[in-house]
């Protein structure tokens, strides 16, 4: 071959083909994201259900937990004895003598029981109590009884109730001031008054 010689080339047009290569790249881009974003969505809502459950079951335990604390009733008697005999002559109706200053003087001893109940009123937990006051431990009935409720060092007189007499409420213009403190209402008095425990 000399140099002299033409020489010949052959050339292919391939843009077809690239194009055909670059839309079928584009295709499978778009489908990857249209997976992705479906899959993402699935996610999502799988994780949506779980919490909107979760949320169910967290209201469900609450509520089972408040249900039992609450009218959870305790009932508790404490004997206390107001006044000691310091002499060894005590009679039988609780009291003692004893001589001081040369006169013979008379202690009287008598004896309170308490019987106590918590309870769940609005939310909050309040105690109920009852004192039953007598002359002597020995005595079958009290000869005073009261009955009161508690809520964090808040100290409220409901009745009264004298010997064998009926049970009497007390007056509530006095303790005005303390049953706001409490959180209670002249209405909502019946509501604690059934727990007292009068003999």
């Amino acid at each position: 071959m000399r140099d002299d010689d033409t020489k010949k080339y052959t050339t292919s047009d391939y843009t077809v083909l690239n194009e055909h290569f670059n839309q079928s790249l584009a295709r499978d881009n778009e489908i990857i994201r249209a997976r992705k974003a479906k899959t993402f969505w699935q996610n999502a809502k799988s994780i949506a259900l779980i919490l909107f459950f979760i949320g169910i079951a967290a209201m469900f335990i609450g509520k089972a937990m408040h249900l039992a604390q609450s009218e959870r009733v305790v009932e508790r008697i404490v004997e206390v004895e107001v006044e000691v005999p310091t002499s060894n002559s005590a009679n039988n109706n609780g009291s003692s003598k004893e001589m001081i200053d040369g006169e013979e003087v008379i202690f009287q001893s008598d004896v309170t029981h308490f019987k106590q109940t918590k309870i769940n009123f609005n939310g909050q937990t309040y105690a109920v109590t009852t004192r039953h006051n007598y002359n002597d431990p020995r005595d079958k009935r009290p000869y005073k009884q009261s009955c009161y409720v508690t809520y964090f060092g808040f100290f409220y007189e409901l009745s009264a109730k004298e010997g064998e007499g009926s049970v009497v409420p007390i007056e509530a213009a006095p303790q005005l001031d303390v049953a706001n403190a409490m959180g209670i209402t002249n209405s909502d008095l019946p509501y604690f008054n059934k727990y007292c425990k009068y003999i």
